[in-house]
Formats: C-alpha cells, structure tokens, sequence
C-alpha cells in the first residue's frame, strides 16, 4: 500500500484582514488543509499555529469559539435554526439567552440569511430534522455560515462555501467577505 501525503511542505501566514483563496484541483488537498487550519484533522509532521501557539497545545473549548469554519458539505444537527446558529448556547436562560438571541440574528444578518430564516414556519425556531433534512440545501448553507460566524470568530476558513447556495445567498457571502475583511 502506497501511503502519500495530500498536502505537504505547506507554510501559511495569513495577516488580520487577509482574504487567501488555495485553489485547485479535486483530491488535491484543499479540503485536508481547511480542516488542519481549524484543527479538526492534525498534522501527521509539523504543526499548526494561530497566533505563534500550536493549535494542539489549546482545549477545543477554548479555541472553538474564535474559529469560524464551513465544511464543504455542512453538518446541520437534529434541533431548531437557533441551536444550530448558536452552537447549541441556547440552552441558558434569562439576560444571557436574550444575549444569545441577539448574537444568532445578528450571525444571521451578517450573511444576508435573517429575511430566510424569519419567513420559515416558526423562523429561528423552526426545526431542521435529523441531519437538516427539512431544509433545502441553501437553508443549510445559510445556517452553516451563519454559525461559521457566530460569536467573536477570529479566523473564519471556508470549504467550497457556494456549493448549494443559490445566486442571492452567493452575494450575501461575497458581501460577508468584504465586511469581515474590513473588520
């Protein structure tokens, strides 16, 4: 068995504000570099860093907050719009849910997703079935991004984010990437 590495020698130095766009072909790595950058997969050599600190070295509690990501194909979880914006948060109550709340439209807004996920039956409310299977593929996409931003994301990596995205919700994103930039 020939075992060899997708994505090899590979050095990033993203700056804040930085839009980087890896290009290229299917099976060439770029799904595999997007999920080391995240630390969802590590590094079988080398390390990755955010900030100078070894990714590895930081609880996923800690870290998971500041990383925005989208899969290529995008988990969606059995629960509500909400839950899924939120990374499931919701389950606080009081001042800090009406906190919460508030951080899922303004996630929801950012990425031109609010005026959809209001005009659903019960709109943030509304349930996405096991796996989102209640929701067309665009839906999907527009909570993926939405959660992908949600809170104070400090690197935001997206995986082939246009795929199921109809051409209002590809604006939106254009759009989210240029004000994020800015930010």
């Amino acid at each position: 068995e020939n075992s060899t590495s997708v994505v090899s020698n590979v050095t990033l130095n993203v700056a804040p504000g930085q839009v980087l766009a890896i290009i290229g072909e299917g099976g060439s790595g770029k799904s595999t570099l997007a999920r080391m950058m995240v630390g969802i997969e590590p590094p079988s050599a080398g390390r990755v860093t955010l900030d100078g600190v070894d990714l590895s070295s930081w609880p996923r509690a800690h870290v998971g907050p500041h990383l925005g990501y989208v899969a290529q194909d995008c988990e969606i979880v059995t629960g509500s719009v909400a839950e899924n914006i939120s990374r499931f948060e919701l389950s606080v109550a009081g001042a800090q849910r009406d906190s919460v709340n508030r951080a899922v439209i303004e996630a929801a807004s950012k990425c031109g997703a609010h005026e959809v996920f209001a005009a659903m039956a019960k709109a943030y409310d509304t349930p996405v079935g096991i796996d989102g299977c209640l929701l067309s593929s665009s839906q999907r996409k527009r909570i993926a991004l939405a959660r992908a931003i949600y809170g104070d994301v400090r690197l935001l990596v997206l995986d082939d984010p246009t795929s199921g995205l109809e051409a209002t919700g590809e604006r939106a994103l254009a759009s989210l990437i240029v004000q994020l930039k800015e930010q």
